[in-house]
């Protein structure tokens, strides 16, 4: 899931291994990516900076 730094959901992507991730249609800016594992046993956040 990618959520701005206001922590407001701009989009919700579900997959599964390894795939590629389309964010031409978020604007430039900073937002935190959480990732969580199938079975919800673990959770890992990142900063992404798109220019």
């Amino acid at each position: 899931m990618f959520y701005s730094v206001t922590g407001q959901l701009q989009k919700k992507v579900v997959s599964q291994g390894d795939q590629s991730i389309d964010i031409s249609d978020l604007h430039q800016g900073v937002y935190i990516i959480k990732l969580t594992g199938q079975k919800l046993e673990s959770e890992h956040s990142f900063k992404l900076i798109k220019l």
